[in-house]
């Protein structure tokens, strides 16, 4: 009886293999990875600069010291980056879903225990190896697996989810620090994140790509026998292989330009929106707006994310793929006219008007990154790998998450303001637009068998 049940709810999900009809398991991924990116980025990643104060006063933490927490978090993921892409490849991203969410709600639980800056750094480790291992890279790896042709979509969509999650959470964040205490915001976030997380992840996240459960990627019509997995497979190579895109093992892809001349861009033009999210807030405070209405302008400029999502994603479903470069150059060019109206009107004028401009600007940026991005990866290199190659990257971009909020921090420190810090960010952000601009797609490969 138990096992009727059992299928009746795969049924009603859209699992079972010989479905031809309803709806694409895929769109479950999509509606998984939307709700965890609205918890991430509101509560982890953009809410960080709600905690910053808070955490600096009760401790008696310089704003280096402070920062070099975020940016810690932000360590820890570059250095497990390839370990999670590996885990993601080899063992599907459910699992490695599953385990991130534990962490991340055990370390936010954690931290209303902490008594110090060294468990705060513990505690905080744990958070940080939560999202940076169970969250956006496998289930990335999950959408780019079952949707190829609708990738940019589906991806546009999960991301909104951020979008959400950062122009809201923060405020609320805000609110409920002045009012209950740090202590307690954390311990609810920390319980929240497993009520939400851990059934979602169970349910609704699939192991492997659809070749594997009868399906097509993009819901395409099966052709033949849906029980053959192995002739599955190879009309789904061929799908994507007919819209440009082939598989490269993770040493193929290595050896390529394409690979390392966009990470050195990023590189490049990473320094400015790690610096900005961690210390707009109190950067605007310092300048004289209110702590809560601070809280709602870094919300704005993630909501204005919202278009520049849509663009980079909806529209690289549309561009060749040599074309997608395009997407990360107008990424770069937005984030160098929102620095430049921050440290010349802004500080100057101290306008509200200017201060918008400027967010959206930076909004619109990330937006358009956030998708075009992975979208690079995934038409440069295919599916099969997609983890273990976009770990690897998230490895590479280390030092730029690292360096970029603590430099901002210290230079405040050194100077009382952060105008040093920002104007620098105008220069490397123009290297970033020009390598970006040199970027190829790399020849088709000889099939490897590396991480297979």
């Amino acid at each position: 009886m138990k096992f009727g049940i059992f299928r009746r709810f795969k049924r009603f999900l859209g699992m079972n293999s010989n479905e031809s009809k309803g709806i694409f398991f895929g769109w479950y991924t999509v509606i998984v990875s939307t709700l965890m990116g609205l918890w991430s980025a509101g509560t982890w990643y953009y809410g960080f600069g709600a905690y910053f104060k808070p955490l600096a006063q009760e401790f008696n933490l310089s704003r280096a010291t402070t920062s070099s927490l975020w940016s810690f978090g932000r360590f820890e993921g570059g250095v497990e980056g390839p370990f999670g892409g590996i885990a993601t490849d080899k063992w599907g991203p459910r699992l490695v879903n599953l385990i991130g969410v534990f962490l991340s709600g055990l370390g936010f639980f954690l931290m209303y225990f902490a008594t110090n800056l060294l468990t705060i750094a513990l505690f905080w480790m744990i958070t940080s190896i939560g999202f940076n291992l169970g969250y956006s890279g496998p289930l990335d790896k999950a959408l780019t697996d079952w949707f190829v042709k609708k990738r940019g979509t589906v991806l546009t969509i999960s991301r909104l989810g951020r979008v959400a999650g950062g122009s809201v959470m923060p405020s609320f964040m805000t609110f409920f620090l002045i009012h209950y205490g740090w202590r307690s915001a954390f311990l609810i976030v920390g319980i929240l994140t497993w009520i939400i997380g851990l059934p979602t992840a169970l349910f609704l996240v699939r192991r492997h790509r659809p070749e594997y459960y009868g399906l097509m990627p993009d819901g395409m019509k099966v052709e033949g026998d849906a029980m053959d997995t192995e002739a599955l497979i190879k009309a789904g190579q061929e799908y994507t292989s007919k819209l440009g895109e082939h598989e490269f093992s993770t040493w193929e892809a290595l050896k390529t330009k394409a690979y390392w001349i966009p990470q050195i861009a990023d590189g490049f033009s990473g320094w400015i929106y790690p610096a900005v999210t961690v210390h707009i807030i109190p950067y605007l405070t310092d300048i004289g707006i209110s702590p809560v209405i601070a809280a709602a302008t870094l919300g704005f400029m993630v909501f204005m994310s919202t278009p520049g999502r849509i663009i980079g994603g909806i529209v690289s479903d549309r561009l060749s793929t040599k074309n997608i470069k395009y997407l990360l150059m107008g990424s770069s060019l937005s984030y160098s006219f929102g620095m430049l109206i921050l440290v010349t009107l802004v500080s100057t004028t101290k306008i509200i008007w200017f201060i918008y401009a400027s967010l959206a600007l930076f909004g619109v940026g990330i937006g358009i990154f956030s998708t075009a991005q992975p979208m690079l990866y995934a038409r440069f290199f295919g599916r099969k790998n997609f983890g273990t190659i976009t770990g690897i990257y998230a490895t590479l971009r280390l030092s730029i998450q690292l360096a970029s909020p603590v430099y901002a921090g210290w230079i405040y420190d050194v100077t009382g303001n952060y105008m040093s810090a920002f104007t620098t960010t105008l220069g490397l952000c123009a290297v970033g637009i020009v390598l970006y601009f040199l970027t190829q797609p790399p020849k088709q490969p000889i099939q490897g068998k590396l991480f297979e």
